[in-house]
């Protein structure tokens, strides 16, 4: 199960033209259990994400931890989501997103829509 979903992440990355280059690298801990990580190289800057995933019985993945970190061609953060539980104030906890050095709430969000969010914010 969790090669499967593997596989949708390396699918969800081939569906982006505006990716240049990646990497990925992915760790089977059990069947059910792996990690994913890596480094998407877009024009206006890099992606490095983070995803610790249990599949549950009915086969969806549940991140138990993750991070979606968009920094610009001159290595400054532009946007960085993740659950680190650090902002027990905010509605969304653990979830989050950090924009510059502010932080908001956030849902959990999946590549997709990570990637969706660069390419109409930052490549229009």
């Amino acid at each position: 199960m969790i090669l499967q979903y593997f596989q949708l992440i390396e699918n969800t990355i081939s569906r982006f033209e505006s990716i240049q280059t990646y990497s990925l690298n992915k760790r089977v801990i059990s069947d059910f259990f792996g990690i994913i990580s890596g480094s998407i190289t877009l024009s206006v800057g890099i992606l490095d994400f983070l995803e610790v995933v249990k599949m549950n019985d009915d086969g969806n993945p549940v991140k138990k931890k993750f991070k979606y970190h968009f920094r610009g061609t001159d290595n400054e953060l532009i946007f960085r989501y993740d659950n680190v539980p650090h902002y027990p104030d905010i509605d969304t906890f653990p979830n989050h997103k950090h924009i510059g050095n502010s932080v908001e709430a956030s849902h959990e969000p999946d590549l997709y829509f990570v990637l969706m969010e660069i390419n109409h914010e930052f490549l229009k």
